[in-house]
């Protein structure tokens, strides 16, 4: 389990977009849009095609949650709003 935690945080590191300097309008503020993505890490393959296909959609990965011993993850993810 900790193997797949650690695979998890890898890839949301590698898919964290860069900050308001790239999304921010005039205003100096991000607007972004969330969507929620739960999924067990023991199917690996499976979740990180799922997770790969939400990227060249746009999204990324903002934060990693999990609660006690579950065996799902939750990822909160985001892409700037069009």
């Amino acid at each position: 389990m900790k193997r797949s935690l650690a695979i998890i945080l890898a890839a949301g590191t590698l898919l964290l977009a860069g900050g308001c300097a790239t999304h921010c309008g005039t205003s100096g503020v991000a607007r972004w849009e969330y969507k929620t993505f739960r999924e067990s890490p023991t199917a690996l393959p499976e979740f990180e095609t799922e997770l790969n296909k939400l990227a060249t959609q746009g999204w990324t990965v903002d934060q990693v949650l999990q609660r006690g011993d579950s065996p799902y993850v939750t990822l909160l993810l985001k892409r700037p709003k069009p």
